[in-house]
């Protein structure tokens, strides 16, 4: 997931890098999660710190792990798509 922050944008700090994310993910996710969140979670991976947002970076990752260890496929658990 490419960030939607321009080049000259300040770095927001961790909470809002986190809004960022949460906000960029959600659309995506949430419609694989269904009714199983809870049992499935978003997960938003941000390697980004003020230095490599300076430097350009926008790179984040948008997941879904479980909340609790399981075994089988995604499906198995109750996601959709």
């Amino acid at each position: 997931m490419t960030l939607p922050a321009e080049a000259s944008a300040a770095f927001p700090g961790d909470h809002g890098m986190m809004d960022l994310m949460r906000t960029a993910c959600e659309p995506q996710l949430a419609p694989m999660i269904g009714s199983q969140r809870g049992a499935l979670m978003s997960v938003y991976l941000t390697p980004m710190n003020k230095k490599s947002w300076d430097a350009g970076n926008r790179l984040g990752q948008c997941a879904i792990g479980y909340a609790a260890p399981k075994a089988g496929t995604f499906a198995q658990a109750g996601g959709q798509g």
